[in-house]
């Protein structure tokens, strides 16, 4: 007897963003950029990291950067560059109190 089944498992990649007005009018914004991508095994490799800036409202800040080899499908919050076909981004913050 042959059992199969298919078990589906999430490989995101993103970040969220939580921004905290302090008592001198300036924002404390905490990034938590993720990155999930599949192994060649068919596991998931997981990454994270944790970055908090403090802004005064209408300033924008560089903050990284993505990179993804178009031929590896593989990608993440990086600097680097990989061999062959890149797609890069640059990741801005502009903090705005409404």
């Amino acid at each position: 007897v042959v059992d199969e089944s298919t078990q589906y498992v999430t490989a995101e990649s993103g970040f969220e963003a939580t921004p905290h007005v302090l008592r001198d009018g300036t924002v404390e914004l905490v990034l938590r950029p993720f990155d999930g991508s599949l192994r060649a095994d068919g596991s998931i490799a997981h990454a994270s990291a944790e970055t908090r800036l403090v802004l005064a409202p209408g300033a924008t800040v560089a903050i990284g950067g993505i990179a993804r080899d178009q031929n590896a499908h593989r990608g993440g919050i990086s600097g680097a560059q990989a061999n062959g076909t890149a797609e890069e981004s640059l990741l801005l913050v502009t903090v705005e109190l409404d």
